[in-house]
Protein backbone atom coordinates (compact mmCIF):
# COMPACT_ATOMS: atom_id res chain seq x y z
CA UNK A 1 0.00 0.00 0.00
CA UNK A 2 0.99 3.73 -0.61
CA UNK A 3 2.00 5.81 2.24
CA UNK A 4 -0.23 8.70 2.00
CA UNK A 5 2.31 10.63 4.36
CA UNK A 6 5.75 9.71 1.54
CA UNK A 7 6.20 12.70 -0.02
CA UNK A 8 9.16 13.34 -2.98
CA UNK A 9 11.98 15.04 -1.99
CA UNK A 10 11.77 18.57 -3.50
CA UNK A 11 14.65 18.21 -6.87
CA UNK A 12 16.15 21.66 -5.07
CA UNK A 13 16.63 20.25 -1.77
CA UNK A 14 17.86 16.65 -2.94
CA UNK A 15 20.55 19.14 -4.71
CA UNK A 16 21.44 20.94 -1.36
CA UNK A 17 21.87 17.88 0.48
CA UNK A 18 23.85 15.86 -2.17
CA UNK A 19 26.26 18.73 -2.19
CA UNK A 20 26.91 18.39 1.76
CA UNK A 21 27.77 15.35 1.31
CA UNK A 22 30.25 15.79 -1.80
CA UNK A 23 31.63 17.91 0.53
CA UNK A 24 32.03 15.41 3.51
CA UNK A 25 33.20 12.45 1.40
CA UNK A 26 36.29 14.44 0.12
CA UNK A 27 36.91 15.31 3.53
CA UNK A 28 36.85 11.64 4.91
CA UNK A 29 39.04 10.92 1.38
CA UNK A 30 41.25 13.19 2.38
CA UNK A 31 41.98 12.29 5.64
CA UNK A 32 42.08 8.43 3.76
CA UNK A 33 44.46 8.92 1.19
CA UNK A 34 46.93 11.86 2.30
CA UNK A 35 49.50 9.38 1.64
CA UNK A 36 48.96 9.03 -1.76
CA UNK A 37 49.06 12.99 -2.48
CA UNK A 38 45.74 13.36 -3.32
CA UNK A 39 45.71 11.71 -6.90
CA UNK A 40 43.16 8.83 -5.76
CA UNK A 41 40.59 12.05 -5.24
CA UNK A 42 40.70 13.18 -8.60
CA UNK A 43 38.18 10.17 -10.45
CA UNK A 44 35.83 9.91 -7.34
CA UNK A 45 35.34 13.97 -6.98
CA UNK A 46 34.44 14.11 -10.84
CA UNK A 47 32.20 11.78 -10.21
CA UNK A 48 30.22 12.95 -7.58
CA UNK A 49 30.42 16.42 -9.50
CA UNK A 50 28.81 15.12 -12.09
CA UNK A 51 26.32 13.08 -10.72
CA UNK A 52 25.05 16.85 -8.62
CA UNK A 53 25.17 18.79 -11.84
CA UNK A 54 23.20 15.95 -14.42
CA UNK A 55 20.52 15.74 -11.39
CA UNK A 56 20.53 19.34 -11.07
CA UNK A 57 19.63 19.98 -14.38
CA UNK A 58 16.46 17.45 -14.26
CA UNK A 59 12.96 18.91 -15.24
CA UNK A 60 10.89 18.99 -12.12
CA UNK A 61 8.70 16.71 -11.99
CA UNK A 62 4.09 17.67 -12.28
CA UNK A 63 3.83 17.30 -8.57
CA UNK A 64 7.10 19.91 -7.80
CA UNK A 65 5.78 22.65 -10.39
CA UNK A 66 2.33 22.58 -8.29
CA UNK A 67 4.26 22.92 -5.14
CA UNK A 68 6.50 25.88 -6.22
CA UNK A 69 3.47 27.39 -8.20
CA UNK A 70 1.60 27.33 -4.69
CA UNK A 71 4.29 28.76 -3.21
CA UNK A 72 5.01 31.45 -5.37
CA UNK A 73 0.88 32.39 -5.15
CA UNK A 74 1.15 32.10 -1.60
CA UNK A 75 3.99 34.58 -1.19
CA UNK A 76 2.10 37.09 -3.51
CA UNK A 77 -1.07 36.95 -1.70
CA UNK A 78 1.26 37.51 1.73
CA UNK A 79 3.20 40.35 -0.24
CA UNK A 80 -0.99 42.08 -1.14
CA UNK A 81 -2.14 41.79 2.00
CA UNK A 82 0.81 43.56 3.97
CA UNK A 83 0.27 46.17 1.35
CA UNK A 84 -2.83 47.09 2.45
CA UNK A 85 -1.68 47.58 6.02
CA UNK A 86 0.16 49.90 5.34
CA UNK A 87 2.04 52.49 2.42
CA UNK A 88 3.43 50.05 -0.44
CA UNK A 89 6.20 51.72 -1.84
CA UNK A 90 8.33 50.58 -5.08
CA UNK A 91 10.14 51.23 -8.50
CA UNK A 92 9.58 50.62 -11.62
CA UNK A 93 12.07 50.80 -14.59
CA UNK A 94 10.32 50.51 -17.70
CA UNK A 95 12.26 50.76 -20.60
CA UNK A 96 11.49 49.95 -24.40
CA UNK A 97 12.20 46.70 -25.73
CA UNK A 98 14.81 45.20 -28.73
CA UNK A 99 12.31 45.12 -31.08
CA UNK A 100 10.77 48.22 -30.81
CA UNK A 101 12.36 50.14 -33.86
CA UNK A 102 11.69 46.38 -35.79
CA UNK A 103 8.31 46.98 -34.66
CA UNK A 104 7.42 50.65 -35.59
CA UNK A 105 9.57 49.62 -39.48
CA UNK A 106 6.67 46.61 -39.50
CA UNK A 107 4.21 48.72 -38.77
CA UNK A 108 5.12 51.95 -40.74
CA UNK A 109 7.14 50.60 -43.62
CA UNK A 110 10.02 52.94 -42.80
CA UNK A 111 12.92 52.67 -40.70
CA UNK A 112 12.31 55.12 -37.97
CA UNK A 113 15.31 55.23 -35.86
CA UNK A 114 15.21 57.65 -32.29
CA UNK A 115 16.90 57.28 -28.82
CA UNK A 116 15.38 54.35 -26.52
CA UNK A 117 12.75 55.82 -23.92
CA UNK A 118 12.99 54.79 -20.12
CA UNK A 119 10.53 55.62 -17.45
CA UNK A 120 11.60 55.45 -14.11
CA UNK A 121 8.67 55.46 -11.96
CA UNK A 122 8.52 55.02 -8.11
CA UNK A 123 5.08 54.69 -6.37
CA UNK A 124 3.77 54.90 -3.19
CA UNK A 125 0.01 53.60 -2.52
CA UNK A 126 -2.04 53.37 0.62
CA UNK A 127 -5.91 52.40 -0.44
CA UNK A 128 -6.92 55.01 -2.74
CA UNK A 129 -4.16 56.74 -1.99
CA UNK A 130 -1.65 57.32 -4.48
CA UNK A 131 1.57 59.16 -5.37
CA UNK A 132 3.78 58.46 -8.73
CA UNK A 133 6.88 60.18 -9.25
CA UNK A 134 7.73 59.42 -12.77
CA UNK A 135 11.29 59.90 -14.36
CA UNK A 136 11.36 60.22 -18.28
CA UNK A 137 14.45 60.94 -21.21
CA UNK A 138 11.78 60.99 -23.86
CA UNK A 139 8.49 62.92 -23.17
CA UNK A 140 7.78 66.70 -23.17
CA UNK A 141 8.50 66.61 -18.93
CA UNK A 142 11.37 64.71 -17.66
CA UNK A 143 10.52 64.74 -14.26
CA UNK A 144 6.14 65.25 -13.13
CA UNK A 145 4.27 63.85 -9.92
CA UNK A 146 0.81 62.59 -9.49
CA UNK A 147 -0.78 62.37 -6.25
CA UNK A 148 -4.24 60.82 -6.17
CA UNK A 149 -5.51 62.25 -2.74
CA UNK A 150 -9.21 62.56 -1.13
CA UNK A 151 -10.39 66.21 0.26
CA UNK A 152 -13.70 66.39 2.37
CA UNK A 153 -14.12 63.08 1.48
CA UNK A 154 -13.90 63.57 -2.28
CA UNK A 155 -10.61 61.46 -3.80
CA UNK A 156 -8.88 63.90 -6.54
CA UNK A 157 -5.47 63.80 -8.75
CA UNK A 158 -3.17 66.45 -8.48
CA UNK A 159 -0.40 67.01 -11.05
CA UNK A 160 2.94 68.95 -11.03
CA UNK A 161 5.85 68.63 -13.97
CA UNK A 162 6.27 71.34 -16.01
CA UNK A 163 7.29 71.20 -19.85
CA UNK A 164 10.94 71.16 -20.42
CA UNK A 165 11.76 68.98 -23.72
CA UNK A 166 10.35 68.63 -27.24
CA UNK A 167 8.91 65.32 -28.91
CA UNK A 168 10.85 64.89 -32.35
CA UNK A 169 8.11 63.42 -34.92
CA UNK A 170 10.25 60.00 -34.28
CA UNK A 171 9.43 59.92 -30.73
CA UNK A 172 5.65 60.32 -31.78
CA UNK A 173 5.98 57.17 -34.20
CA UNK A 174 7.39 55.29 -31.47
CA UNK A 175 4.84 56.47 -28.51
CA UNK A 176 1.79 55.66 -30.89
CA UNK A 177 3.03 52.54 -31.84
CA UNK A 178 3.32 52.28 -27.91
CA UNK A 179 3.03 54.33 -25.02
CA UNK A 180 5.03 53.24 -22.05
CA UNK A 181 2.68 55.70 -20.39
CA UNK A 182 -0.28 53.24 -21.00
CA UNK A 183 1.80 50.44 -18.35
CA UNK A 184 1.28 52.92 -14.81
CA UNK A 185 -2.48 54.79 -15.94
CA UNK A 186 -3.85 53.83 -12.45
CA UNK A 187 -0.90 56.43 -10.74
CA UNK A 188 -1.77 59.13 -13.66
CA UNK A 189 -5.62 58.99 -12.92
CA UNK A 190 -7.86 57.95 -10.33
CA UNK A 191 -8.22 54.27 -10.66
CA UNK A 192 -6.88 52.38 -7.69
CA UNK A 193 -3.80 51.45 -8.09
CA UNK A 194 -2.72 47.69 -7.21
CA UNK A 195 0.28 45.26 -6.35
CA UNK A 196 1.99 44.04 -9.37
CA UNK A 197 1.32 40.03 -8.89
CA UNK A 198 1.10 36.83 -11.06
CA UNK A 199 -1.80 36.59 -12.76
CA UNK A 200 -4.05 33.19 -12.04
CA UNK A 201 -3.91 32.75 -16.01
CA UNK A 202 -0.21 32.47 -15.90
CA UNK A 203 1.31 29.31 -16.85
CA UNK A 204 5.61 28.23 -15.60
CA UNK A 205 7.34 27.55 -18.96
CA UNK A 206 11.27 27.20 -17.69
CA UNK A 207 13.18 27.30 -14.40
CA UNK A 208 16.76 29.10 -14.59
CA UNK A 209 18.35 27.26 -11.30
CA UNK A 210 21.62 28.75 -12.26
CA UNK A 211 19.85 32.50 -12.00
CA UNK A 212 17.55 31.11 -9.34
CA UNK A 213 14.31 32.54 -11.18
CA UNK A 214 11.43 31.06 -12.69
CA UNK A 215 9.79 32.03 -16.16
CA UNK A 216 5.89 32.39 -16.46
CA UNK A 217 4.23 32.75 -19.45
CA UNK A 218 0.09 34.60 -20.27
CA UNK A 219 -1.58 35.98 -22.77
CA UNK A 220 -4.25 39.71 -21.27
CA UNK A 221 -5.07 39.49 -25.47
CA UNK A 222 -4.48 37.82 -28.81
CA UNK A 223 -1.41 38.62 -30.37
CA UNK A 224 -0.01 39.89 -27.23
CA UNK A 225 2.51 37.86 -24.46
CA UNK A 226 4.17 38.72 -21.05
CA UNK A 227 6.41 36.54 -19.71
CA UNK A 228 7.09 37.23 -16.02
CA UNK A 229 9.84 36.09 -14.00
CA UNK A 230 9.58 35.27 -10.60
CA UNK A 231 12.40 35.44 -7.91
CA UNK A 232 12.49 31.78 -6.40
CA UNK A 233 14.07 33.43 -3.41
CA UNK A 234 11.39 36.04 -2.51
CA UNK A 235 8.58 34.43 -4.79
CA UNK A 236 8.15 37.79 -6.35
CA UNK A 237 7.71 39.37 -9.62
CA UNK A 238 11.34 40.87 -10.44
CA UNK A 239 10.52 41.86 -14.34
CA UNK A 240 8.41 41.52 -17.04
CA UNK A 241 8.54 41.55 -20.89
CA UNK A 242 5.92 42.23 -23.15
CA UNK A 243 5.96 40.70 -26.40
CA UNK A 244 3.39 41.15 -29.54
CA UNK A 245 2.95 38.53 -32.15
CA UNK A 246 2.16 39.15 -35.70
CA UNK A 247 1.90 36.18 -37.86
CA UNK A 248 5.34 34.69 -37.51
CA UNK A 249 6.82 37.61 -36.20
CA UNK A 250 7.74 38.34 -32.78
CA UNK A 251 8.48 41.64 -31.28
CA UNK A 252 9.57 42.55 -27.85
CA UNK A 253 8.58 45.70 -27.14
CA UNK A 254 9.00 46.64 -23.71
CA UNK A 255 10.99 45.68 -20.48
CA UNK A 256 9.56 46.36 -16.69
CA UNK A 257 11.49 45.68 -13.79
CA UNK A 258 10.45 45.85 -10.40
CA UNK A 259 12.95 46.93 -7.29
CA UNK A 260 13.25 48.71 -4.08
CA UNK A 261 9.74 46.91 -2.46
CA UNK A 262 8.95 48.16 0.85
CA UNK A 263 6.04 48.69 2.89
CA UNK A 264 6.01 51.83 5.02
CA UNK A 265 3.75 52.34 8.66
CA UNK A 266 0.94 54.14 7.75
CA UNK A 267 1.36 56.18 10.51
CA UNK A 268 3.67 58.23 7.93
CA UNK A 269 0.60 59.13 5.78
CA UNK A 270 1.21 62.69 6.21
CA UNK A 271 4.93 62.66 5.17
CA UNK A 272 4.34 60.74 2.00
CA UNK A 273 1.41 62.12 0.74
CA UNK A 274 1.92 66.01 1.70
CA UNK A 275 0.16 67.86 -1.07
CA UNK A 276 2.08 70.79 -0.14
CA UNK A 277 5.48 68.86 -1.33
CA UNK A 278 4.93 70.23 -4.78
CA UNK A 279 3.20 72.99 -6.58
CA UNK A 280 0.53 70.42 -7.18
CA UNK A 281 -2.45 71.98 -9.78
CA UNK A 282 -5.67 69.27 -9.71
CA UNK A 283 -6.53 68.00 -12.82
CA UNK A 284 -9.55 65.38 -11.82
Amino acid sequence: MKQVFHKKMPFWLDIKIRVRLVFACVVRMQKRFAFLGGLLLVPAIASLVLLIQTDSASIPTAGDTARLVATIRAAQIDETEKAAGGIYHMKRIIEEGVHKADFVTHTTGEKIITQPRRDIVETWQHNDTALALIESNQTERSFEVFLSLEHDGVLALHHYGPKDEERTSQRVVYDAAHDLSSLYASYSSLERPVVPVLPVSAELVAIDQENNEARFSYSPTEGLEIIAIIDLVTKLMTEELVYVEIEEDRFEMTRIRYSDRSVIPAEEFGSVFDPKKYAYVQVL
